[in-house]
């Protein structure tokens, strides 16, 4: 059986004596019902229900847990996570280590608006002091090397707010 890392444990617990069942979610989002390889120790339990699957699948989204997905694509962008590789129409973009990181963030929710502190945090991490206007120096950087050669800029600017990546501006 190949390794695979847990993202989401939920645990059996025994309400009104009812077993709640143990549900386990790895890194690809899938829900994994831990008790379907052991109802031959402890009999029958019951299913996960509908609004417990939307609750599990609402926890990921708000969750910071990585894509697994070694290439993120959007419009004529590409980047991929296991080379840190950026590309645009099939070429080569050279961007800085931050620079890929702040894209590979933007990447990752397309179109969702990323609030400078958001992106600073998910950047930088929680425990270090960064100006939040180092963000926008690093977006102008990242946008002038994606913009080479005249391409449209994807990366939308929301006033007061922060930034997206958007090919409908």
């Amino acid at each position: 059986m190949a390794e695979q890392t847990i993202d989401l444990f939920l645990e059996n617990r025994m309400l009104d004596g009812i077993l709640d069942p143990v549900y386990l979610v790895n890194s690809g989002k899938k829900i994994v019902d831990a008790n379907k390889a052991a109802r031959d120790l402890f009999g029958d339990t019951q299913g996960l229900s509908l609004e417990k699957v939307a609750r599990i699948r609402a926890l990921l989204r708000r969750s910071n847990v990585e894509s697994n997905i070694p290439i993120l694509e959007y419009a004529d962008i590409a980047l991929n996570t296991e080379t840190y590789r950026v590309t645009r129409d099939g070429k080569n973009i050279e961007v800085s280590p931050t620079g890929f990181k702040v894209l590979q963030t933007l990447l990752e929710r397309p179109e969702q608006v990323f609030s400078r502190e958001r992106l600073l945090s998910r950047v930088w991490g929680g425990d270090i002091f960064v100006e939040q206007r180092t963000i926008d120096v690093h977006i102008k950087r990242l946008r002038s090397a994606m913009n080479a050669g005249g391409k449209a800029d994807l990366v939308r600017t929301v006033r007061g707010v922060g930034y997206a990546l958007d090919q409908k501006k």
